[in-house]
């Protein structure tokens, strides 16, 4: 059973890949927030291969929130839970 009524639906994803990377290596990954709005929260992911520092592959998604207790086709956008927001604000880059 879910503790909030809110969830985070996707609502934009991308993809640039640089290199190739496959299977078996190990894959590494990275993930930074890059925004955190009203309702919605940026993403950013790097994948890392092998001995280079550069990404293979940078990603993005944004979650928006929307009130899950009106059944599908009727969410409503709505504020980020507060208990997300303060798990997702310690992933923001710091500040220079």
């Amino acid at each position: 059973m879910r503790a909030l009524p809110e969830i985070g639906v996707v609502a934009e994803t991308g993809c640039r890949y640089f290199r190739e990377i496959g299977f078996p290596e190990p894959i590494e990954m990275g993930l930074v927030v890059d925004k955190v709005g009203t309702s919605s929260i940026v993403y950013r992911i790097g994948l890392f291969q092998g001995p280079s520092e550069e990404a293979a592959a940078e990603g993005r998604f944004v979650h928006v929130y929307v009130d899950n207790t009106h059944g599908a086709g009727s969410r409503p956008v709505t504020p980020i839970p507060d208990v997300v927001r303060e798990a997702v604000v310690r992933l923001l880059p710091a500040q220079a």
